[in-house]
């Protein structure tokens, strides 16, 4: 461990160190630019920026040799272009000051990124993706430029020189820069809310999701189960209630925890059983003192040939979820389980829709309820999620407690390896501002790369006559994509709350006198039209004929009278307010 401790102290020194020296060579090369310092000394200078950030000119050699390049394989070859340019011209005003900002710039990026993640990134960024065509539109310009010149009789010696010039330019190097500048923005404004991302470049995929797909306990619903009631046909329900328990002692599945809970908070002892077994997805079976029983749902019925009576099949059990007991093939109770949706999960995907994303359930049972808030529903959850494995889910979100499928972008509540997202507790919603985020991180990467290569074909433009760019100009093609990024601080999907709407309730109590209220169908109207003012809670006595109101200060009387008004119970004047 303490080895451990001491390689990431003494790696963290190094990227320091990198960042130090890097900067103290951009700053002699941009003072030594405008007062035309001796070429030789500034060409040292430039060869110790080269030497400290030897390891990513390096890597983007390797990859070059591989043709498969990444964003450090055009900060190599701005760099090879800068040297020569310099050492063809032997200009005092060379342009080792761009490359030493690029340097700069890569070293601050790298410890960012290690800092952030732990880590240097292998993975490819949408940069890295673009850095091929780039090089080759780079390669095809500068043999045009080479030949455009040679052809206007401008020289070989003069020729290369722009042609070098150019490729200094034309190499969109800050393409690294801003992908790593969003990817740490992104990390600490997900982390305000809750959200960790586990991969460096996460908000390209998290911007590229078409589906979400939830897992319902944990995510959609609450992790536990409670048994709400037992409806028995002929045995009484505290016996069934000891047959259940005997059955589900080591089973695995969610609704055993919860009828065990229901044994020990009412002192029922379980029974002895011959013989226990699961039937994954379906339920559970046991000899029970020489009656066989099955506990499940209603596949289990069917696969299992069990009949169940009419008026079973005819029960609407709301947002509560059945299991089915039989005896001996005959059906012989109902166990009935609460599991409360979470709060927030109705708004979260709502909005979720709201972004385009298509919304599907891996439901655990057979509650309507969930149905309403998703384009699909899917029951078979361990087929579709054998499904899911065999291959990874194309532009798709997997929201789950734990890793349950390949996806694009995996998200879970738990820690694991294997997310690419961690949601924290509230899941929906995390995953909402994740999504959210990553949408907007990504559109706004794409506005950024449309600027960067306007500046780049400016100044290539320049270059290939010869004229050189004043660094105040190129530094624009650093701050300007920083900038825009930075907007992404004031990012929220959330509608700021004002100082007005912080007067929470108790501010201002009100007793109102409601004379019209006569039943508790009355009193029900009122109370919803009273707190469909935002910031109202009303507690209503039809006893007492009247509403006892919390309001935030903003709120006027003259808003609550008319509120009542507009509900059915009488006019304006009618209502009066007691001390």
């Amino acid at each position: 461990m303490k080895s451990w401790i001491e390689g990431e102290l003494k790696s963290s020194d190094t990227a320091i160190m990198k960042c130090a020296v890097s900067f103290m060579c951009l700053v002699f090369l941009f003072v030594a630019y405008f007062l035309k310092a001796a070429f030789i000394s500034q060409f040292l200078v430039f060869a110790l920026a080269v030497f400290n950030m030897r390891k990513v000119l390096k890597r983007g050699f390797d990859l070059l040799c591989t043709f498969s390049v990444d964003a450090n394989s055009l900060i190599l070859i701005s760099t090879l272009a800068s040297l020569l340019y310099g050492l063809i011209s032997f200009d005092t005003r060379n342009q080792f000051v761009y490359t030493a900002a690029v340097l700069f710039f890569t070293a601050v990026g790298e410890y960012v990124e290690e800092t952030a993640y732990n880590k240097y990134s292998n993975e490819k960024s949408i940069a890295d993706k673009l850095s091929a065509i780039a090089i080759i539109l780079a390669l095809i310009a500068f043999a045009l430029v080479i030949t455009l010149n040679l052809i206007s009789g401008a020289g070989l010696y003069k020729s290369l020189a722009r042609s070098f010039l150019m490729l200094v330019f034309i190499c969109p190097v800050t393409l690294g820069l801003v992908c790593r500048c969003a990817s740490m923005i992104v990390l600490y404004k997900a982390q305000e809310k809750g959200v960790f991302l586990q991969k460096v470049y996460a908000y390209e995929k998290l911007g590229k999701v078409r589906e979400v797909i939830c897992e319902q306990r944990g995510i959609v619903t609450d992790d536990e189960y409670s048994l709400y009631d037992i409806y028995a046909s002929q045995r009484d329900k505290t016996e069934l209630l000891s047959i259940a328990a005997t059955m589900e002692k080591r089973a695995a599945h969610p609704f055993a925890g919860a009828i065990l809970e229901a044994c020990r908070s009412i002192g029922v002892s379980p029974k002895t059983a011959d013989n226990c077994f699961e039937i994954c997805g379906r339920g559970v079976g046991a000899q029970v003192e020489g009656s066989k029983y099955f506990l499940g749902n209603k596949k289990l019925f069917k696969e299992k040939r069990i009949r169940l009576p009419e008026i079973v099949k005819q029960m609407d059990f709301g947002g509560y979820l059945p299991l089915y007991m039989s005896e001996n093939g005959e059906f012989c109770g109902i166990f009935v389980f609460e599991n409360k949706k979470k709060r927030n999960a109705d708004e979260a995907l709502a909005k979720i829709k709201k972004l385009g994303k298509r919304c599907t359930l891996i439901a655990e049972d057979e509650r309507k309820d969930l149905k309403e808030n998703f384009d699909v529903t899917v029951y078979e959850r361990e087929k579709v999620l054998q499904e899911f494995k065999k291959g990874v889910k194309i532009n798709a979100m997997v929201i789950s407690r734990k890793y349950i499928a390949n996806a694009d972008v995996i998200a879970t509540t738990q820690m694991t390896d294997n997310a690419d997202v961690i949601l924290g507790k509230d899941g929906l919603y995390a995953a909402l501002y994740a999504l959210a985020l990553g949408k907007k991180t990504h559109s706004l990467i794409k506005i950024v790369f449309a600027l960067q290569f306007v500046f780049v074909a400016l100044f290539a433009t320049f270059a290939a006559f010869g004229i050189t760019v004043a660094p105040w100009l190129w530094m624009a093609v650093y701050i300007v994509p920083i900038a825009l990024l930075l907007t992404l601080k004031k990012f929220d999907i959330l509608k700021p709350v004002s100082k007005e709407d912080d007067i929470m309730f108790g501010k201002i109590n009100y007793t109102m006198v409601i004379d019209g209220m006569n039943c508790a169908h009355c009193s029900a109207r009122v109370k919803t039209a009273l707190e469909s003012i935002k910031g109202v809670s009303a507690k209503i006595s039809l006893e007492e004929k009247n509403a006892r109101i919390k309001c935030s200060a903003k709120t006027t009387a003259e808003e609550l009278t008319k509120a009542v008004a507009d509900a059915g119970y009488g006019s304006e004047e009618n209502y009066r307010f007691m001390d």
